[in-house]
């Protein structure tokens, strides 16, 4: 259960880590997915990697939100079932 941190000085930097996580969200993530649905697997697997490298290192150096993680997850299981549906057979 995600307990609600008490209120403190370091609200600034939480705010902080909230505001550069926004920024990579709208503008790195993008780069990193593949252009169009009809991306080859590959770029596809490099992506899904990417993001979950990404995601691996917001959760371990942040203390990223519940929601946050939430959206990162979704966004990898996209990625992961667009995988799935475009490799031939």
């Amino acid at each position: 259960p995600l307990r609600e941190a008490p209120p403190s000085a370091d609200s600034d930097d939480d705010a902080r880590v909230d505001d550069s996580y926004a920024a990579w969200y709208s503008t790195e993530l993008p780069r990193h997915l593949p252009a169009s649905i009809d991306a080859d697997e590959e770029d596809i697997a490099t992506a899904l990697e990417r993001l979950e490298g990404e995601h691996y290192t917001l959760t371990q150096t942040h203390q990223v939100s519940l929601e946050e993680i939430r959206a990162l997850t979704e966004e990898r299981d996209a990625l992961i079932l667009e995988r799935d549906n475009s490799s031939p057979g």
